[in-house]
């Protein structure tokens, strides 16, 4: 037989190991050569940590540049409030195990302009792309 590479992208980080696993337990016959994935869908708590929904919203056209880049300031520090991941501040930690890092909460002083751009992004995105659904990250 022809070998068999099952490749994807995205959610085929779900399938493509489920498929190659039920081949190997059920289909001997089935010559699996190997298995690639890109930009994989993983589990829960990894995606959940990699969705940015003001880059997402962005990206698609609802947040004009000049929001994007204020927004995306130090000076209106909206990404604080992006998970760890999706900022690359993640750490080795213990066990060689990536964790985030300890966080010194601050009061972040705003300024108008800063509010202004948010609430535009939440109004022009119903109300930031799902932002008080818990499983936003899944869009």
């Amino acid at each position: 037989t022809s070998p068999l590479y099952i490749t994807g992208e995205s959610y085929a980080g779900v399938y493509v190991p489920t498929l190659a696993d039920e081949l190997l337990r059920n289909a001997p016959e089935v010559a699996l050569k190997g298995v690639a994935v890109g930009d994989p869908c993983t589990d829960t708590p990894a995606q959940e940590q990699s969705m940015d929904m003001l880059w997402y919203a962005h990206k698609h056209g609802f947040v004009p540049d000049a929001d994007y880049e204020l927004l995306s300031s130090d000076d209106c520090d909206y990404t604080a409030r992006k998970p760890f991941i999706a900022r690359g501040k993640w750490v080795r930690g213990e066990g060689n195990k990536w964790e985030e890092p300890a966080v010194t909460a601050t009061a972040a002083r705003k300024s108008d302009e800063c509010t202004l751009a948010e609430r535009k992004f939440l109004l022009t995105t119903s109300k930031g792309i799902s932002q008080g659904w818990d499983g936003a990250y899944i869009n």
